[in-house]
């Protein structure tokens, strides 16, 4: 795949981090979002499609300013191991882990499109 291609991914990589953003709000906190069946399932689903985009990241500048092996070993206990889901380690990666990755995924869609600006 292309680099435009993978930039795509990103854009949808951060709707996917605005949807987990809505997804708490409507639960009001993290806790309670992932302590209600359906907030937590719509959460994991939310996390898992980020680490399926983030593994067909292909660009090596993008993939190495991405947690890419740390998401796609999530979203692999996700889709192949679901009920043994730490709600700690999901809880932290809510906190953390979503909010780290959007702030760089948003830095590199805007060098992106600063480039195609100035093209």
């Amino acid at each position: 795949m292309s680099y435009k291609g993978d930039i795509v991914r990103l854009y949808t990589i951060r709707k996917f981090i605005t949807d987990i953003e809505t997804i708490i709000n409507n639960h009001e906190t993290v806790i309670k979002a992932v302590e209600n069946m359906e907030g937590q399932y719509a959460l994991m689903l939310c996390i898992a499609q980020i680490g399926e985009l983030l593994n067909k990241i292909t660009t090596p500048e993008l993939k190495a300013d991405l947690p890419v092996k740390d998401a796609v070993a999530f979203r692999n206990v996700i889709v192949h191991n679901y009920e043994h889901i730490n709600i700690k380690f999901t809880v932290r990666t809510l906190k953390e882990s979503i909010p780290e990755l959007k702030t760089k995924i948003s830095s590199l869609i805007k060098d992106y499109e600063e480039k195609q600006i100035k093209s």
